[in-house]
């Protein structure tokens, strides 16, 4: 069997659908797979003989598909897998180009499988926000049919997706970790918490991804007056001013590092902390569309994500993570104080975390699911 994937990112480019394309490609060269890449011009991916890689869409526009078209014509796949994000092939989220692609994809008889990782942006109450939901929407929908078999990690991508067509058959495959997980040798944790300068028997809180801390902090300095042995580490890039971070002792950053060091890093947490944007509607939230959220249940500690409206099914509040909603006062420091308070509590949110990762987000797992709607057996 032959792959063509088309998506414009792919390593050592940093982007989450790139990562999650990397390992794609892994799982089907592992399973003997002649696997082709076709991304865009700007990409420099190293240079391997597996898999055979284009950098060669300058702008994904009607050109543009039409060269991805082309270099089908060369490869004859038997399988084209499409990463779809609105805005990976338009500035504006916009990229009705695609449609005269799939169509004549569908004209030349090629299988199609297509991985939603976004469906549309929020509709919000601007009139221009609204418009360019609905095109999204449209768009999708259009997609979805002239594609052989359909992908999305939550219900409800999967839901829009649908609309009126309420039979549509959409296969939901959580998102696996953007960093590979590593094991981390006792002294190399030891050389870390010296680095970072962290006393011996603090708890260690990790979040990481460039997120907006700000607005937790109140939480966070209740937190320290009632647990002053604990340190937030804020791993790899992140735009909190260094004002606030030297204006608060527990707070240390990593700075800007390899995707290896934010793991391990990461490692030394006992309880993660991953915000996700949510407004006062309770639109957003913690979700299995997210590569940092697959990352952090592979440590195998407490996970503290956001309750929203994109919450899905996987993630069980009290069971493999704890689901605060932040519009309520104190509810995140409720939440921190559980972990840290409750006798059990800690033990048994690692062990939900844990099993969810081995269950459905590790690779192993993922990237099997999209092997095996490719070899037509769902």
């Amino acid at each position: 069997m032959t792959v063509a994937i088309i998506n414009p990112h792919y390593p050592p480019t940093i982007c989450g659908v790139g990562d999650h394309t990397y390992h794609i490609v892994q799982t089907l060269l592992e399973a003997g797979i002649e696997t082709y890449l076709i991304c865009s011009a700007n990409q420099q991916p190293e240079p391997v003989e597996q898999p055979h890689i284009y950098p060669i869409i300058d702008k994904w526009n009607r050109q543009g598909f039409q060269t991805a078209l082309d270099k089908l014509a060369t490869i004859k796949p038997d399988w084209v897998l499409v990463q779809y994000v609105p805005h990976g092939y338009h500035p504006k989220g916009l990229p009705f180009a695609i449609l005269g692609f799939y169509k004549t994809l569908t004209r030349r008889n090629y299988q199609i499988l297509t991985i939603f990782h976004e469906v549309c942006v929020r509709s919000g109450h601007k009139l221009s926000t609204r418009f360019i939901s609905a095109a999204e929407v449209y768009i999708a929908r259009k997609l979805t049919k002239q594609s052989t078999k359909i992908a999305t990690s939550i219900d409800f991508y999967a839901d829009i997706l649908r609309g009126p067509q309420k039979k549509l058959n959409i296969n939901i495959v959580p998102i696996g970790s953007g960093i590979t997980p590593i094991y981390t040798p006792l002294e190399v944790k030891k050389a870390l918490r010296i680095q970072y300068n962290i006393p011996e028997k603090s708890t260690i809180i990790v979040t990481f991804g460039n997120r907006d801390v700000d607005v937790y902090l109140p939480d966070f300095d209740k937190l320290a007056t009632e647990f002053p042995n604990f340190i937030w580490l804020l791993c790899g890039k992140n735009s909190t001013s260094a004002d606030v971070i030297r204006s608060r002792s527990y707070i240390r950053h990593t700075g800007e590092m390899s995707a290896a060091n934010i793991y391990q890093a990461l490692t030394l947490g006992n309880i993660a902390f991953l915000p996700e944007p949510v407004n006062a509607q309770m639109e957003g939230g913690s979700s299995n569309k997210s590569t940092a959220l697959a990352c952090v249940f592979s440590l195998g500690i407490p996970v503290i994500g956001v309750k929203g409206d994109m919450n899905n099914a996987l993630l069980r509040d009290k069971e493999n993570i704890l689901l605060p909603n932040i519009n309520e006062p104190d509810a995140l420091y409720e939440s921190l104080k559980y972990c840290l308070d409750t006798e059990g509590s800690s033990e048994k949110l690692g062990r939900g975390a844990t099993d969810l990762y081995e269950t459905h987000l590790s690779w192993n797992v993922v990237g099997k699911q999209y092997l095996k709607l490719m070899m037509n057996d769902e």
